[in-house]
């Protein structure tokens, strides 16, 4: 995540199984945890949209959000 956008957060790298997950707590937490999927149909990884969002979610709900970094498809080809 980018740090700027993660100010005043608590934000922790962590491992599950192999992938790699970011934990971003709010310094009110409220309790509440938030599994956080961005999309992009395994095609791409979060972008700075989703990490803003992520950082506003946390920021407004005292919520705990974590973010599985999770493996992308193959790329794509054709047979021809």
């Amino acid at each position: 995540p980018p740090p700027a956008l993660m100010r005043g957060l608590d934000v922790t790298e962590r491992q599950y199984n192999g992938w790699t997950v970011w934990e971003i707590a709010s310094p009110e937490p409220s309790g509440e945890v938030v599994v956080a999927l961005h999309g992009g149909g395994f095609e791409s990884e979060a972008n700075i949209l989703h990490w803003s969002d992520y950082a506003q979610m946390a920021r407004e709900t005292g919520a705990t959000v974590l973010v599985p970094i999770y493996p992308l498809a193959p790329p794509k080809s054709t047979g021809t």
